[in-house]
């Protein structure tokens, strides 16, 4: 149980390691780069050889994963049934440039008997041309 006077007890510790007269251990940093020479191999250099200039990149790597995820997409997207859609509408009202405005005015259509108020244009009748008389 560790209380308020608890005092950490004193280990004494090597400050090397125990078997630092073995000549087989060493301190010093090695390369491994080419740790299948060792075996005196002609068959194996030469395999080892075919696998550095075969081999990709990281970048390369990343991008055939890229490509197998997209590619499975793909394939999956496949199996299941599929609904594309599109719907649109489009409306355009224009009043002709010719039309004269009185075309607009109703003797009886307004809220009154003899109104010339214009009738809103959800309750216009469809539109009617009409021929100007000749003098």
């Amino acid at each position: 149980m560790v209380g308020p006077n608890y005092q950490r007890p004193k280990v004494s510790v090597s400050p090397s390691f125990g078997e630092t007269g073995d000549p087989r251990l060493s301190a010093e940093s090695t390369n491994y780069r080419d740790w299948w020479k060792a075996f005196n191999d002609p068959v194996l250099d030469r395999l080892i050889a075919r696998a550095y200039r075969d081999n990709l990149t990281l970048q390369q790597a990343g991008v055939r994963v890229l490509q197998a995820r997209a590619q499975l997409g793909i394939a999956v997207g496949e199996i299941f049934p599929q609904s594309q859609q599109a719907v649109g509408s489009v409306q355009y009202n224009r009043t002709s440039d010719r039309a004269s405005t009185a075309a607009f005015f109703t003797k009886g259509g307004g809220s009154g008997a003899g109104s010339n108020r214009p009738t809103p244009a959800c309750s216009r009748p469809s539109r009617t041309t009409t021929t100007p008389s000749s003098p």
